[in-house]
């Protein structure tokens, strides 16, 4: 109990009342598909020379049909990776597979075209594997189908890609198709092989905003939450739940907050006071101007 003149200390906030969401507000768009060339890619195999080359996907084959054509690709698989690059940052990247199909057709084998749509803009990238001459053998040293693969398509959170690999040179007439097809969704910063990528770090998935909210003596809430470390970055807050009325009805509000710088050192303990009135949500990022702390 205070003495006479010493106001009460603010009430904890009831586990039944708000539910406070801190939310980022929605950041640049997705970044346009890209590829890794660093370190420079291989494609050689012990006995098969491979270049790989940067594509318009418009092989020439497409407008000088060839009089014979390879197999179209085995065995194909598309899974989500990630590479470091640069100074250590971590992207997510395709890790795509396939075989040769052992059959006479490899000696018309060129090379391959991988093209990588992204579904939600229809943008396509891609990059092309080209022999000077075609395997010399059906199978390969290891006398196991020729296996190539590639993992330098950088893709984005969330995002779902069709990864098209094409046996060149391709063929120009109707007949049966020399390529394969599969599709990936590549999941949300939520997921936990996600978080620590690059794209999701810097839109706020490692952000921890260690919320609190005190309902203060004049019936105001106050709501108090450390800031992400990127000093540009707005927040929303919203407060649902029931004011104590006797019809219940619901209470739900939106509650900006201007960019603020991040804290430079540990947060000391919050004292009484501050808030706003009855009706209003008072949100203080800690470290920030105005936070009683």
């Amino acid at each position: 109990m205070g003495g006479p003149g010493v106001p009460p200390p603010p009430l904890p906030l009831p586990l039944p009342l708000p539910l406070l969401l801190p939310l980022l507000l929605p950041g640049p768009p997705a970044s346009a598909l890209w590829l890794l060339h660093f370190p420079t890619p291989n494609c050689s195999q012990p006995g098969l020379d491979c270049n790989v080359k940067n594509s318009t996907c418009l092989h020439r084959s497409w407008h000088q049909p060839p009089k014979w054509t390879p197999t179209a690709p085995r065995r194909l698989s598309v899974t989500l990776g990630s590479a470091r690059v640069g100074a250590g940052d971590l992207y997510p990247v395709l890790e795509i597979t396939w075989t040769v199909a052992t059959d006479g057709s490899i000696v018309c084998l060129r090379g391959a075209e991988l093209a990588v749509l992204q579904v939600s803009t229809n943008e396509v990238l891609c990059a092309e594997f080209e022999f000077p001459d075609s395997p010399p053998d059906q199978v390969g040293p290891d006398r196991n189908p020729w296996r190539f693969s590639f993992n330098r398509f950088v893709v984005e959170p969330g995002q779902l890609y069709e990864v098209t690999v094409h046996h060149l040179p391709k063929l120009g007439t109707d007949g049966d198709d020399n390529h394969h097809s599969k599709r990936l969704r590549v999941p949300d910063c939520g997921d936990p092989k996600m978080r620590t990528t690059t794209p999701c770090v810097v839109s706020g998935s490692l952000w921890e905003p260690d919320l609190t909210a005190e309902r203060l003596e004049n019936r105001s809430l106050r709501v108090t939450f450390t800031p992400w470390t990127e000093a540009s970055a707005h927040y929303q807050i919203l407060v649902d739940g029931f004011p104590e009325t006797s019809d219940k009805s619901c209470h739900q509000e939106f509650h900006p907050v201007a960019p603020v710088a991040p804290p430079s050192a540990p947060a000391r303990t919050p004292g009484a006071g501050g808030g706003v009135p009855s009706n209003e949500t008072g949100a203080v990022p800690r470290g920030a101007p105005g936070d009683r702390r």
